[in-house]
């Protein structure tokens, strides 16, 4: 069975798998923004709208904080190489935030047998 924890759990492995550390500030943005796309895939789903005011409301940051540490640490997926070799394709520049989050839970969702 599927709980919140067992779905962050994966989303937190994945996220180390590509690099981006329990010890970059976006870590927690990352994976509240992924399992909430998950959850409501089904819904209207605006990054830049919803989520990083979500996110800011609920760690007590501003929308521009959470927005450039979310970009800083997806820029940081040298892990191009990592990312790549998960999404089956040749990236050659990081991806945006909004296209990370989207690829992310898609290999998440498939990684729990989740179609």
């Amino acid at each position: 069975m599927l709980t919140i924890k067992r779905i962050k759990y994966y989303i937190s492995r994945y996220l180390c798998n590509c690099g981006i550390f329990p010890s970059i500030l976006a870590y927690d943005y990352l994976i509240e923004a992924i399992f909430d796309y998950i959850a409501f895939e089904g819904d209207r789903f605006f990054v830049c709208k919803e989520i990083y005011k979500k996110l800011a409301d609920k760690f007590g940051v501003s929308q521009c904080s959470v927005e450039r540490s979310m970009r800083y640490a997806v820029s940081k997926v040298l892990i191009l190489e990592v990312y790549n070799n998960y999404m089956g394709a040749d990236i050659q520049k990081a991806p945006k935030v909004s296209e990370f989050i989207f690829t992310s839970a898609a290999y998440v969702k498939k990684w729990l047998g989740i179609y």
